[in-house]
């Protein structure tokens, strides 16, 4: 079913704009939106790769940044805004971790929140809340949950079908020619858009997660962050990698771990580690020190050893004789014999 616009103006192509603007044009390039680019650190070498499609109703981007970029701002009181990301990279939107095959939406007047690394490709559709709305009146499609002030994360195969046709648009856009997208195509792929987000937003066949925007305070960065790190045995931890889950800049992250544990985010992760490897050999959990080194993270062996004795005041080695002793046969032991 076609979905018409009031605006629309079947018999002219879409135009089509490809732009490689450099780290410090960005903020001229989105001047018109609500929307700050926040260094998260001082790598922003390279430009980024950004087509944009105009439509009536809707309006479209995809494209990659060379480096990692934190984006902050807010959608307008007229759009809802759907964001999506195709590799299974560590971006983040409002602190949830995106997921290829999922829809991250924003209603009208919410803050938008977004962390991602190097070379992630995005795609971006943003449709008028007031098309949606009448859209879904002309086809009697359901209650549209649009929710002002919040994002709302949509799953499932109407969420892959509305990523297909963004995808589809996505290759219109890259192979059109300096006259834009035909008009037959471009205006089939929005109405098909359209269509597919009112699918997708009937809280009868689609309920979705909301999570309300909001700033973090210092112990929930704090906290953030050593989920994250926790959950990765804190191997390969770097501090542009908790600034991307914290969805703040490396200062504001340090500033947080400062007030809440009074030393820096990469310390902190070093003595969570350390204090990791000590409970393992307490509960003899491994059969040597290496073995629980190499598990939460220290390659370097030396350099190992000598900040478990600063922290600690022994060597890890007698940590794990002192346990054995205690235990008497090693736990680590009893858990082979019973395979």
């Amino acid at each position: 079913m076609t979905v018409k616009s009031p605006s629309s103006d079947s018999g002219a192509p879409a135009p089509v704009r490809r732009i490689t603007p450099g780290y410090d044009e960005l903020g001229d390039l989105f001047a018109g939106a609500d929307i700050e680019f926040i260094r998260l650190s001082g790598d922003t070498v390279g430009s980024a790769e950004i087509v944009t499609v105009e439509l009536p109703g809707l309006g479209f981007e995809t494209g990659r940044w060379s480096w990692a970029n934190l984006t902050r701002g807010s959608s307008s009181h007229r759009h809802t805004v759907f964001e999506m990301v195709l590799e299974p990279h560590d971006t983040f939107y409002h602190h949830v971790r995106a997921t290829p095959g999922a829809v991250y939406a924003h209603g009208p007047n919410s803050e938008i929140l977004d962390t991602s690394p190097p070379q992630t490709e995005f795609v971006v559709v943003s449709i008028e809340t007031e098309q949606l709305e009448g859209s879904a009146e002309i086809l009697d499609s359901g209650e549209v949950s649009v929710t002002s002030g919040a994002m709302s994360v949509y799953s499932g195969e109407a969420a892959a079908r509305f990523q297909r046709l963004a995808l589809s648009l996505v290759a219109a856009a890259r192979s059109a020619g300096s006259a834009g997208i035909p008009p037959a195509v471009a205006h089939r792929l929005r109405d098909d858009l359209i269509v597919a987000a009112l699918g997708m937003m009937d809280r009868s066949e689609s309920p979705a997660e909301t999570t309300l925007a909001r700033h973090l305070s210092a112990l929930e960065i704090v906290t953030a962050c050593d989920d994250y790190a926790s959950a990765r045995r804190y191997r390969g931890i770097t501090s542009l990698d908790l600034s991307r889950v914290a969805g703040y800049s490396e200062r504001r992250v340090r500033a947080a771990f400062k007030e809440i544990t009074g030393v820096s985010p990469m310390r902190f992760i070093q003595s969570r580690a350390l204090h990791e490897v000590r409970r393992d050999l307490l509960t003899v959990a491994v059969p040597t020190v290496t073995d629980a080194a190499l598990i939460w993270g220290f390659t370097e062996l030396g350099r190992f050893s000598r900040k478990y004795w600063s922290q600690f005041g022994e060597l890890p080695s007698e940590t794990l004789k002192t346990a054995r002793r205690r235990f008497g046969r090693a736990p680590w032991h009893l858990e082979q014999l019973s395979v």
